[in-house]
């Protein structure tokens, strides 16, 4: 096999704490990853050396910056690989939104290489190479639901979320993790563990328990104090989201995008027509359970 198309789910966060900042710069917290089908297509092609990757995306950087990049570099770098790959990367999930795209990309660059040069890796080694590219990519080998600790990279599956809908909206600015990180560790407020633990632990009980109303009555975001206090807009839509019928609703990661949980397609479909009248990209999107 020389060619090889996969997909790239994205990802929300159904919650996330931060914990404290690490010597090495990067931050441990406790967050619960569900992947959605909203999804960048890859395109791989086998050639006979080196890397190409073209995005149709054109503000994304094509070398060594981009994680699909690095994976691909990484893995022939140390399987000793002596062929090349051209990549196109079909940008559908958007930049900054905290959706998780790049991480997912780069995922995506493992899996396919692996199918397409028939490597026999196994998901515990696809995640051990993906921890060298970031944070976020070893739960994309996987996908699903699952809790991740330490920076994100320590992962345990959970329970399957009940069939759902999402509601997805991103005002038209990105916000870089970095940036939203800088503010969370300049800002001194001390947080109400006891609340904190209070929706981590009804959180994970609504799961055990298949409760789609009660997930959904749970969610929270450390990111979302120091966030929305510099970009009010985005507690503006979280109260649209509530108002307009969403049964939860959270800003995802680091920002920009905001969703909300419905358990219907239709009432998604009537809360999206609501929110386009004021954000012009508003998407639908369900639970995607498994690996695309």
């Amino acid at each position: 096999m020389n060619t090889c198309t996969i997909f790239a789910p994205a990802k929300v966060n159904l919650f996330l704490e931060i914990l404290n900042k690490r010597k090495d710069g990067y931050h441990n917290i406790r967050t619960i990853f569900q992947t959605i089908n909203l999804f960048d297509i890859l395109y791989l092609k086998e050639s006979s050396s080196g890397i190409k990757l073209h995005c149709t995306d054109s503000s994304i950087p094509n070398d060594n910056r981009n994680l699909a990049y690095k994976s691909a570099k990484l893995l022939i770098n140390k399987l000793k690989i002596k062929r090349g790959v051209s990549i196109l990367l079909e940008k559908n999930i958007p930049v900054g939104a905290g959706l998780g795209g790049g991480s997912s990309d780069a995922a995506a660059v493992f899996h396919g290489l692996n199918k397409m040069w028939e490597l026999g890796l196994n998901n515990n080694e696809l995640i051990n190479m993906a921890r060298d590219i970031g944070a976020d990519v070893p739960f994309f080998i996987t996908g699903g639901t699952a809790l991740g600790s330490g920076i994100g990279d320590k992962l345990k599956k959970l329970k399957e979320m009940p069939e759902s809908f999402f509601i997805l909206v991103k005002p038209d600015f990105n916000i870089s993790t970095e940036f939203a990180y800088n503010l969370v560790d300049k800002n001194k407020k001390t947080k109400n563990k006891l609340t904190i633990n209070g929706y981590y632990n009804k959180i994970l009980n609504s799961f055990k328990k298949g409760d789609i109303k009660a997930i959904a009555g749970n969610l929270y975001n450390d990111f979302e104090d120091v966030i929305f206090e510099k970009k009010p807009v985005l507690t503006a839509i979280k109260e649209m989201l509530i108002k307009t019928g969403g049964i939860g609703a959270l800003m995802t990661g680091s920002g920009s995008a905001v969703y909300a949980i419905v358990e219907s397609q239709k009432e998604a479909l009537r809360i999206q027509k609501q929110m386009r009248k004021n954000v012009p990209w508003v998407y639908i999107s369900r639970v995607q359970n498994s690996y695309a």
